[in-house]
């Protein structure tokens, strides 16, 4: 960052931290959505499929089952058939949130990396400097855009033109940081199940959640075959979004060091992705 001062590279530093934090924030509230979710269902099998018996007669859950018939008592039926729709179809239901969560972390990983971009674009073109700078910049000057639109279509227009398309998982955003140089080294075990994000992502958002042959031989150990249907557990969209929140956490530990953060922070930050 050239000829920067100190209190401009502070406002640069907490407009990052906001993009940072609300992505936090964003992913965790998803998940936080889909425990609700997971607890609602526990408590319809709790209250609906328990058989109480004698000793469970005056239980709260007994209580609260016959309270919802007393509710609907002239409409037992459409009590009865929706229970039934309900506990049957609730996996399916929970399917359809593990895997659209799948696809929000990778959607939230793209934002974040789009937005960082920008972010320094708009503090400094001159990170844009050289070869690439020539490329696309008269483009943004012909439409005339103000300095947050010039920086978001600038960002766009590197990501477009960086050649990542053979890179995967978090590989792929690393080769878009790599023009702020802020690519650099991941944990193993994470750089795998960011590759698995990435092939899981792809098969339910285009190939109607069958397990097709990257995902099958580019993952390790993973579970699917072939023409196997992607079917996901609570706990496996947990460990991918703890991966991708520890990527996030990556990406600003380098961003910080970039900036030039003291060595106790960055010592600090480290830790915590570790």
């Amino acid at each position: 960052m050239k000829n920067k001062t100190t209190r401009n590279l502070d406002h640069l530093h907490r407009e990052l931290k906001k993009i940072f934090i609300d992505t936090n924030h964003q992913i965790k509230r998803f998940g936080d959505m889909i425990h609700r979710a997971e607890f609602s269902f526990l408590v319809n099998e709790i209250v609906f499929l328990t058989d109480f018996g004698d000793k469970g007669k005056n239980s709260k859950a007994e209580s609260m089952r016959g309270l919802i018939y007393e509710t609907f008592r002239d409409r037992q039926d459409f009590v009865d058939n929706n229970i039934r729709e309900l506990i049957t179809n609730q996996q399916e239901y929970l399917q359809v949130l593990y895997a659209q969560g799948l696809v929000y972390l990778w959607t939230s990983l793209e934002t974040l990396v789009k937005h960082l971009i920008a972010g320094l674009i708009k503090f400094d073109e001159e990170i844009l400097e050289g070869e690439l700078l020539r490329k696309i910049g008269p483009k943004a000057k012909l439409l005339g855009l103000d300095d947050d639109e010039k920086s978001r279509y600038l960002a766009d227009l590197i990501i477009k033109n960086r050649d990542c398309r053979d890179r995967f998982g978090a590989d792929r955003f690393d080769c878009f940081l790599g023009v702020l140089e802020l690519n650099g080294t991941f944990d193993g075990d994470h750089i795998q199940r960011m590759l698995a994000l990435h092939r899981l992502r792809n098969c339910i958002v285009h190939n109607d959640s069958i397990a097709d042959a990257r995902l099958c031989q580019q993952v390790e150990g993973e579970k699917y075959k072939i023409g196997d249907k992607i079917v996901l557990t609570g706990d496996e969209f947990r460990v991918y979004e703890q991966t991708v929140l520890a990527y996030i956490a990556e990406i600003y530990y380098r961003l910080n060091k970039k900036l030039g953060a003291p060595e106790e922070f960055l010592s600090i930050l480290r830790k915590l992705i570790n």
